[in-house]
């Protein structure tokens, strides 16, 4: 059936769980591909998970060592919390986080921030269905990423217990690179060279 929309069908979750993977995938489609084509596959390749605790440096290290700009917030088990990107940690969050709380340069730093403090909690988030994507292209893909203005979409199947189980991650980013066409979303040239020298220079606190 031919559709008229050119933007995923987003909606909300409540909750997300994760299931293991182990074979990496790669990407290099163009706009007519099928959407899932750009989809980061977690049932082929490892989900990055950081602990709600973990000090934001550490999750920008951890995010650095593994090559992604984002990683899942999980509470210890499979059950996600939220996304945290290494946008989010290089940009004002962790400063509005601590203006939140009262503090001052003198009293709090960015020690003091964890990434559940910056992530989006996954009540937050938008994510489509991976049956809804395999049916959208790759030009559908960057339609919605510009539209929205988000960053990343998770992909979820349904459980029979009725939870969203994460199957996949677009990025935008990601998107960009795979087929060179601006997504309005971070910039795919953008390396942790230069996230690194946003931190060293006091972009943050």
């Amino acid at each position: 059936m031919e559709r008229e929309s050119t933007e995923l069908l987003l909606r909300d979750t409540s909750r997300a769980v994760l299931v293991p993977a182990d074979h990496p995938h790669a990407t290099k489609v163009g706009l007519d591909a099928r959407g899932i084509s750009v989809m980061t596959d977690l049932d082929r390749t490892p989900a990055v998970t950081v602990d709600d605790g973990t000090q934001i440096d550490e999750a920008l290290r951890l995010m650095k060592e593994a090559g992604v700009r984002s990683a899942f917030v999980i509470d210890g088990g499979s059950n996600v919390l939220g996304l945290v990107t290494a946008y989010d940690i290089v940009g004002d969050k962790p400063l509005r986080y601590l203006d939140s709380l009262g503090c001052t340069l003198r009293t709090c730093s960015r020690a003091d921030v964890r990434v559940g403090d910056i992530m989006e909690p996954v009540e937050r988030w938008l994510v489509i269905d991976v049956d809804d994507l395999a049916a959208y292209s790759v030009g559908d893909v960057v339609e919605t990423f510009r539209r929205s203005g988000r960053t990343h979409i998770p992909v979820v199947e349904r459980t029979d217990e009725g939870a969203d189980r994460l199957r996949g991650l677009l990025s935008a980013a990601e998107v960009a690179r795979a087929t060179g066409v601006d997504t309005g979303g971070l910039r795919p040239a953008a390396t942790f060279a230069e996230i690194e020298l946003a931190v060293q220079h006091g972009a943050l606190p």
